[in-house]
């Protein structure tokens, strides 16, 4: 083997990892990595517009507009600033109706998160009332719609809704009233 064999096999080496790097570059940007990498930018964006005239419907308007992935990714992210032990799926879909867990005060919870511009579908959160009762869960039914009151009579003490207030402050400031919604804290 002489010198030319050599630099050549080193530049075939440079060509292919060159490729795959842009390849898992690519991966993270539009995957799980890419949408958390945004979430610092969405999050101040939030408080952003919570400061400004009519700041609620202006960050309801916001979410509802931002990718629906992205958005699973925001929830998670504010519920482990909130203190929550957080786990992700490892794609977004076929996911089977739950969108990431966590942990509340060691209880496990199902999340489902949903953006919606109108009033939330009652049959949906019946439908993860029964995958929570399936999975022997909690779960946390968390929207940027209006809760009705054939929404809220599908809910059960093991299932919460989460929307309007609750929603920003989660987003806005990382917390959320849980001693309000659980009657205890995350941990």
């Amino acid at each position: 083997m002489n010198l030319s064999d050599n630099v050549v096999g080193y530049a075939i080496a440079v060509v292919v990892i060159t490729a795959l790097a842009q390849k898992v570059l690519a991966t993270m940007r539009h995957g799980h990595w890419g949408n958390i990498l945004r979430l610092r930018r969405v999050l101040k964006q939030l408080i952003r517009l919570g400061a400004e005239e009519n700041g609620s419907a202006r960050q309801f308007g916001f979410m509802r507009r931002i990718d629906p992935f992205l958005f699973e990714e925001v929830i998670l992210t504010a519920l482990k600033r909130a203190g929550c032990r957080i786990q992700r799926n490892a794609r977004y879909t076929g996911d089977g109706g739950i969108d990431g867990q966590c942990w509340i005060h060691g209880e496990h919870y199902l999340i489902q998160v949903k953006r919606y511009s109108s009033h939330i579908n009652p049959r949906q959160v019946n439908d993860f009332v029964q995958l929570c009762r399936a999975r022997r869960a909690k779960g946390l039914f968390i929207h940027t719609g209006k809760t009705g009151r054939h929404a809220k009579a599908q809910t059960t003490d093991h299932v919460r809704i989460i929307s309007g207030q609750g929603l920003l402050s989660l987003l806005a400031q990382g917390a959320l009233p849980l001693h309000k919604v659980f009657h205890k804290k995350c941990g």
